[in-house]
């Protein structure tokens, strides 16, 4: 009976490992709830691993989601160029494929203020 606790105990605790294991977006350019007073250029996603990043967007709040050009490698970090933002908010989209396989996705807001 010990030993079988042991084992579920083990394989409990390898599901939890695994679980924490997934990539995630480690940082963002601009930051994440950040106003800014001039509109940025690029936006940069930064990701805890190497990850195939299959779709982002940027769209002002209430506003149509626009794509954004993807670039075509593999890598941590990438930069992507925007252009045009007025005042606003805006609201930034992502999907990435990390190197478990694991799709992971997420979004970041930001505000341009009026200069």
């Amino acid at each position: 009976m010990r030993k079988l606790k042991l084992v579920l105990f083990s394989i409990v605790g390898l599901f939890a490992l695994q679980g924490q294991a997934h990539t995630y977006l480690s940082e963002s350019t601009p930051v994440d709830g950040v106003v800014v007073t001039v509109a940025p250029e690029e936006i940069v996603l930064g990701f805890s691993e190497t990850v195939i990043l299959t779709a982002v967007s940027i769209r002002e709040d209430g506003g149509a989601e626009q794509a954004l050009e993807l670039p075509g490698e593999s890598d941590e970090r990438f930069v992507v160029g925007v252009s045009d933002l007025s005042p606003g908010e805006y609201i930034v989209s992502w999907r990435a494929v990390g190197a478990d396989t694991h799709i992971v996705s997420g979004e970041f807001r930001f505000t341009v203020a009026d200069a």
